[in-house]
């Protein structure tokens, strides 16, 4: 029998939790890392490389995976029909379960008829009946596994809420790079047309050096070409990278909202170093919102949200992480509050200074 080689998508849950970021496959991670690119070994899974669907007759009740009641390390059907074996291997039973095994993956199909005696079956054979509730468990050297996301995963809704993240994701990069674009090709016409007006006052008029100006401020920081090297920039990278963000993006949202200062408080109690408002950070599961790491990334995750809410829309997700969603909704758009004003067309302005260096 030939036998491909993953990993199970529990054990990327499993070591999530652990604090172990993982690298994804194809269908489950390959392989497990811990930072600075320090391999972990872990054991790997034998699956039958040829399957087929176990019914024929059935509805998917629930899946394998988390739920409101805790962890479900099963998945339920809807069968009326007989029972297939999914790939060859050894069946035994019992009055109301069937378990097939081949290798290190088992299969019990609980509360089916069994239609064989114990012994070795082929794909497809028919090896019970079942007429309503089916659990299905996968088992891999005895450990709980996603039967639909390691064989079938386009049934399963793991992976189809991965793909829509996805596409979700891919839809925000491009809409932000053509917005991106329009911005850089309307600040150079704009500094064109400063750079004559410059020339030809410099020409017809007298020197006003020293003169007051309103915005310097924000016209000294929409300008810069380049931010200062920070000891956060590989977290920036790391959040960057969790949520399809371009760091340098969120490097230049966390400048402009803190100027990198992990101990900034505003007045209206804003927190850190992209400036959390107690609720937000409370919300996105932030223990301490003065640690540099959980902030940077409890940001990162609010923008996202915030882009996915306002379909990815720059100005309005913006908007919406300075002010509130719902003052955005309110007004249909940027709200009429002069620092969120400030704060949108800074953040748009020295990003695209940043991307022209």
């Amino acid at each position: 029998m030939k036998f491909k080689q993953t990993v199970p998508a529990f054990l990327l849950s499993a070591v999530l939790m652990m604090g172990i970021p993982a690298q994804a496959g194809e269908h489950a991670p390959p392989l497990l890392q811990k930072n600075q690119n320090q391999q972990v070994q872990c054991f790997r899974h034998s699956f039958p490389e040829k399957t087929v669907f176990p019914f024929q007759q059935y509805k998917i009740v629930s899946q394998y995976g988390f739920s409101d009641s805790g962890f479900r390390p099963y998945t339920t059907f809807d069968v009326h029909g007989y029972v297939y074996a999914p790939f060859d291997g050894n069946l035994s039973s019992d009055e109301h379960d069937v378990t097939l095994q081949a290798g290190d993956v088992k299969l019990v199909f609980e509360n089916a008829e069994p239609m064989l005696n114990d012994g070795p079956v082929q794909m497809g054979e028919k090896i019970a009946y079942a007429d309503g509730t089916v659990k299905l468990h996968m088992f891999s050297r005895n450990m709980p596994v996603d039967f639909l996301f390691s064989f079938f995963p386009d049934k399963s809704e793991l992976n189809l809420k991965k793909q829509m993240e996805e596409k979700a994701k891919s839809e925000f990069q491009t809409q932000f790079q053509m917005q991106l674009q329009a911005q850089q090709k309307k600040q150079k016409e704009e500094d064109k047309a400063q750079s004559g007006n410059a020339k030809n006052q410099r020409n017809t008029q007298p020197d006003n050096t020293g003169k007051a100006d309103a915005q310097k401020s924000y016209a000294a920081v929409s300008l810069q070409r380049t931010l200062p090297k920070t000891e956060y920039d590989s977290i920036f990278d790391e959040a960057g990278k969790e949520t399809n963000i371009d760091p340098l993006f969120l490097k230049t949202v966390a400048y402009v909202e803190s100027g990198f200062n992990p101990k900034a408080v505003s007045p209206k109690g804003a927190v850190g170093i992209m400036q959390l408002m107690p609720q937000t950070a409370q919300m996105l599961g932030v223990k301490d919102v003065y640690n540099a790491e959980e902030n940077i990334k409890a940001g990162a995750k609010y923008l996202r949200m915030m882009a996915d809410a306002f379909n990815n829309n720059i100005d309005f997700t913006l908007a919406a992480y300075n002010a509130g969603p719902q003052a955005v909704k309110q007004y249909n758009g940027i709200p009429p509050y002069q620092e969120t004003q400030n704060f949108v067309r800074t953040v748009k302005d020295l990003y695209a200074s940043l991307n022209r260096k």
